[in-house]
């Protein structure tokens, strides 16, 4: 019986940490194969509709991973 997948969702500062942010999905879907699929908010377009994109890939994930790399910038937005 197949498995779903591991729906992992990456908030994190746009666009300073996108890279850092596809780079940690890379290699947590190199570990899991199939069996993982990342998300994070770097592959959403600006645009009428981010927001809710964003939500939707929000509400299918199964883990989130708060990408915290400065404590001095404001980070409410990725909360």
């Amino acid at each position: 019986m197949p498995q779903n997948p591991l729906r992992i969702f990456i908030s994190h500062k746009m666009p300073s940490d996108t890279g850092l942010a596809a780079e940690i999905g890379s290699k947590l879907a190199l570990y899991g194969g199939n069996l993982v699929q990342i998300r994070h908010s770097g592959v959403f377009r600006s645009g009428d509709n981010w927001r809710q994109e964003v939500q939707a890939a929000l509400n299918e994930s199964d883990w989130l991973i708060y990408l915290f790399t400065d404590q001095d910038e404001d980070w409410g937005f990725c909360l």
